[in-house]
């Protein structure tokens, strides 16, 4: 799920920077949120 969530982050960094970069963090969050 995480890695899925990396592979489609990294493909909108190459479309556009900043929806790229602001779906990553909150991709980070929501792992986080899923570890406790």
């Amino acid at each position: 799920m995480f890695y899925r969530c990396l592979k489609l982050s990294m493909l909108l960094l190459t479309t556009t920077s900043f929806f790229g970069s602001s779906f990553l963090v909150l991709c980070f969050q929501f792992s986080y949120a899923l570890q406790f």
